[in-house]
């Protein structure tokens, strides 16, 4: 990618349509979260000059989770299934602007709409140009909170009938795969644009935790596929195409139709058990 001066800082000139909601272009720590983990700072490469930070280079960030993205900055296919990547951050030595190693922290993509989709689904996110397969749209921002707080919000948020914005990811820490972190971000009062898109049964995008300047993931939503211009950009509220989930798509308590329309469309909205 060619960057200028002006396009090697996080970018976010969005704002909400709903005047009680408060805009952050990234998560804020919010009750239960770990504030030693936001206040961390995760260790830069030693790069230099031209240096573009892949595997054909020493770049350490570019070995942790192998190469993230392509030499246009769209996201590497294995990285749906491996579910992590490592950015350069702000300790890097490298130059910003020749590094291929920084998508999501320049912040989302331009030219993307708030709109109401219909009085079942309520508002969502389209864009107005041509997203390609692989490239990254936005990040689902909110408030980072701690399990407890999750599950009181999502109590209160059922009793008055509201939609349900937490989303649990879970990540494998270890090569056994048998140690696993939690990561709760919700957006209900605070948060960005990612707020704003709705579930598919057949989406045309997903999310990959991504991690830039703290251990707190960001969670990246790129394209799967070519969206046209218009189109609605959705995901799959249940994170079953590639993380480890604890996903019910039918629960008496909390499940609500979906709405997606595809032929394979489920019939519920899924959302995650440990909340209730």
């Amino acid at each position: 990618m060619d960057l200028t001066d002006d396009d090697c800082v996080l970018v976010d000139e969005y704002d909400h349509v709903l005047p009680h909601l408060v805009y952050a272009p990234t998560s804020v720590p919010g009750k239960g979260a770990n504030i030693e983990e936001f206040e961390s700072q995760l260790q830069g490469c030693k790069c230099y000059g031209d240096d573009v930070c892949a595997l054909s280079s020493s770049c350490t960030n570019a070995h942790v989770c192998s190469q993230n993205y392509s030499s246009d900055g769209t996201i590497l296919a294995h990285k749906w299934v491996s579910g992590s990547i490592v950015e350069c951050n702000s300790q890097c030595t490298c130059s910003v602007k020749k590094c291929g190693n920084r998508v999501v922290q320049f912040g989302p993509r331009k030219n993307l709409s708030v709109f109401m989709t219909g009085p079942e689904k309520g508002y969502g996110l389209k864009t107005t140009e041509l997203i390609p397969k692989g490239e990254f749209i936005c990040e689902y921002a909110g408030e980072v909170i701690g399990m407890d707080e999750a599950k009181i919000r999502f109590k209160a948020a059922s009793m008055k009938g509201e939609m349900n914005y937490i989303f649990v990811l879970r990540e494998f820490v270890d090569s056994e795969k048998k140690t696993v972190t939690e990561t709760i971000i919700d957006p209900s009062v605070i948060g960005n644009i990612g707020r704003y898109i709705n579930h598919s049964c057949n989406p045309n995008a997903g999310i990959v935790p991504v991690r830039v300047d703290s251990p707190v993931p960001v969670l990246g939503i790129f394209a799967r596929r070519n969206i046209s211009a218009g189109d609605e950009i959705t995901y799959d509220y249940s994170g079953s195409y590639n993380m480890l989930s604890d996903v019910s798509s039918v629960n008496s308590f909390s499940s609500k139709p979906c709405r997606c329309g595809s032929q394979d469309c489920s019939g519920s909205l899924p959302f995650d058990t440990s909340l209730v």
